[in-house]
């Protein structure tokens, strides 16, 4: 923005500001890639993310607790091992994860104690097991998209080479590719080989507007912000007509409208 500047002390000390005209800063674009992953990767991030170990320790609870159920009643219901710890694993299922008595409902004192702690720790299990289900898929929700500079590590990101935004990310030591132009950041977003672009929020915003793009969007609000205001030499007797004529456009919309038409919706 030729003659416009941002709002630093040094410079206020030979220059004279108008009021904040425009509000900056840097923001993040990423695009939608639009695949989605198949059953057999679903199933995979589970079983390494460490539900499936839940799944495998119901799975040997269950036999061992059938075995024992087994062993106690195996006199009286005269079952064959298999049948018998079938039958054993059914009814500690019954008992421990739903609470179902009318399944398993021992007549000796000790049978029903041993009933009460199967059914507590079963109940126990089965919070554990749904609160590590939906962190999981809590996740896997984060990591599958971009929604901010602040996203987990992992995210392959590009900037121009030489501004503000590459000072900040190499300042938060966040890896990023180095491009010459913005527009070749364009390109390595939409071939693939970055996932995000970190740049100033205005130039973004205008590349959206004008390319009305469905698939690409601007995530995680405008950071390391910075105002903009109209340099003017110190003691210009125009500061106060530029500020009152600053103040009538943002009364009457003209300064929403202006900025609708060159960068879209104006954030409040």
């Amino acid at each position: 923005m030729p003659g416009h500047h941002s709002y630093v002390s040094d410079r206020e000390q030979v220059l004279d500001f108008s009021y904040p005209m425009f509000s900056a800063g840097l923001e993040v674009m990423t695009t939608r890639r639009g695949s989605s992953p198949n059953w057999t990767s679903e199933l995979t991030s589970f079983v390494t993310a460490g539900v499936g170990r839940y799944l495998l320790a119901l799975l040997v609870g269950l036999i061992v607790a059938g075995h024992l159920i087994w062993l106690a009643t195996r006199r009286h219901t005269q079952h064959g091992y298999l049948a018998g710890v079938g039958h054993g694993i059914y009814k500690a299922a019954g008992l421990g994860l739903v609470g179902d008595y009318g399944v398993a409902d021992p007549k000796r004192p000790l049978g029903r104690v041993a009933a009460v702690i199967w059914t507590i720790a079963g109940v126990s299990f089965v919070s554990l097991f749904t609160a590590a289900l939906a962190s999981q898929l809590t996740v896997q929700n984060i990591e599958s998209k971009i929604t901010g500079v602040q996203d987990p590590s992992g995210a392959k990101v590009a900037t121009v080479t030489g501004t503000s935004a590459a000072e900040y990310l190499t300042t938060h030591a966040i890896t990023f590719t180095g491009v010459s132009t913005i527009n070749d950041a364009y390109r390595q977003l939409h071939s693939g080989a970055v996932d995000a672009i970190v740049f100033d929020a205005p130039v973004l915003q205008h590349h959206l507007k004008l390319t009305r793009s469905t698939n690409d969007t601007v995530v995680g609000g405008i950071f390391d912000r910075e105002d903009y205001g109209i340099a003017l030499p110190t003691g210009s007797p125009l500061r106060k007509k530029i500020n009152e004529t600053l103040l009538d456009i943002t009364e009457d919309g003209t300064y929403d409208q202006l900025y609708s038409e060159y960068f879209g919706d104006n954030p409040a």
